[in-house]
């Protein structure tokens, strides 16, 4: 190989490598396409609706023919345009006489509820500014001059000492209430009344008693949402807290309370959820009735101290759609079948073929029913998410009615398990062991 040669094969060497080189630190230095944006912040303003009540102090005597200053106010702080209600709580007798203020309306179905929208008022620095309203016209109460000795007197004959009138404020935003909705393909905006009456329905009632439940539900109107939160532990002696035939809607908060009850407690309503609250139902059964809705139970303990069989279930829930519990523990002595009491009695009863859904808490025993109460086939469904089941009872039952094409007691139906987490130790399926070797089993 001549000198040349060597030289120009060292020259093609050294710039492949120099070219590998290249490559290498252009690969490192430049590897993809790449572009990055600035930073958008969004800033998300608060806001607010406060109310508060006052009044001057007076010592007030009903003395026929005065009149007294009575001034109760209510303040509302609100950045947004709201609602503002008062509940007037008249147990005066007649003794006493007075005029709403003028700017109150009469809410549609209470007889005790009055109103106002209030547009929010925001200063240079946009802080909402205190609003004041009186309630009474003139701040005035009166005493007829009619009256006389007896009309003061209770039903044994001693001076009333329980004659009052009360007030009570609350506050809500408008939106979303006030807004157009669609319906029939058509946008329609409620009247002010109606978004009054829609919002009203989010305000909590308090209730320290059963009465106080029960009043506050019948004094709603037909197809409202009854809230009530709960202030004291109470107890129950008739055994219904009720909105039956009425299609209203029951929200329960018990605020961490306990009710108490020696017989079955029945709550029955169009739609209802229970939260936080523990029901002590001593020898009889926690009834749960969604007419057309759903049952929701969320953080709820159930307490049965039923010797062996005296109520066969401290939770059923029958009638209606679906229903859920979410972190609720029921817990009672109640395992059916292998203890020797009936196949159907358990912890949590759900009937008439309705889905229950299991998401958190821990129950000793569920019982899942295949027909309704008028013995027509109707398996239920349990879904169970999250939480712990002692034993799952998964009732088959025979077609005893005809259903169907099918003849009496050719084909069946069983309660259906999805299970998609949680544990459960024991299944019990065809708890009557029935033979269903010859029968058609129906969807």
């Amino acid at each position: 190989m001549s000198i040349t040669s060597k030289k120009k094969k060292l020259m093609l060497t050294a710039i492949a490598g120099a070219m590998a080189a290249t490559m290498v630190v252009g690969g490192g230095t430049f590897a993809y396409l790449q572009s990055q944006t600035e930073t958008v912040k969004n800033e998300f303003k608060t806001e607010e609706v406060k109310v508060e009540i006052s009044e001057t102090p007076v010592e007030y005597d009903i003395i026929p023919g005065t009149e007294q200053d009575k001034d109760p106010k209510l303040t509302i702080t609100n950045s947004l345009d709201s609602f503002l209600y008062v509940k007037v709580t008249d147990k005066t007798y007649g003794l006493v006489k007075y005029t709403i203020a003028e700017g109150w309306t009469k809410l549609e179905g209470y007889s005790d509820v009055y109103y106002r929208k209030v547009a929010a008022d925001i200063d240079d620095e946009g802080n909402a500014k205190s609003q004041d309203f009186y309630i009474l016209k003139d701040n005035k109460v009166s005493y007829d001059k009619s009256l006389v000795n007896k009309d003061l007197l209770d039903e044994n004959g001693d001076l009333r000492t329980d004659v009052a009138l009360s007030f009570e404020g609350f506050a809500i935003q408008a939106r979303p209430f006030t807004d157009p909705t669609d319906a029939n393909n058509e946008t329609t905006a409620p009247t002010e009344q109606e978004a009054a009456v829609k919002a009203y329905t989010q305000v909590p009632v308090k209730a320290a008693s059963v009465k106080d439940i029960q009043n506050a539900i019948n004094s709603a109107p037909a197809g409202a949402t009854v809230n009530i939160s709960l202030t004291d532990d109470i107890t129950v002696s008739d055994g219904w807290i009720r909105t039956q035939g009425t299609g209203k809607k029951l929200i329960f908060d018990g605020n961490g309370h306990t009710i108490t009850a020696d017989t079955t407690v029945c709550f029955y309503a169009d739609d209802i959820k229970m939260v936080n609250v523990t029901l002590d139902v001593g020898n009889g059964t926690v009834a749960v009735r969604s007419n057309s809705g759903t049952a929701e139970l969320t953080d709820v303990t159930v307490v049965s101290h039923a010797d062996e069989y005296d109520a066969p279930w401290p939770i059923m829930f029958y009638g209606g759609g679906p229903a859920k519990l979410t972190n609720c523990t029921v817990n009672g002595s109640y395992q059916s079948v292998s203890d020797g009491g009936r196949y159907s009695w358990a912890d949590v009863w759900a009937g008439d073929g309705r889905t229950l859904t299991v998401n958190g808490g821990s129950y000793g025993s569920i019982f899942v029913n295949a027909s309704n109460g008028a013995g027509s086939l109707n398996a239920g469904t349990i879904i169970v998410d999250d939480g712990n089941i002692t034993k799952l009872i998964l009732e088959t039952e025979k077609n005893s009615r005809k259903q169907g094409d099918y003849d009496p007691e050719t084909a069946y139906k069983s309660a259906t398990l999805i299970q998609n987490g949680g544990t459960i130790d024991n299944v019990v399926e065809n708890p009557q062991d029935y033979d269903l070797s010859d029968l058609t089993k129906l969807n």
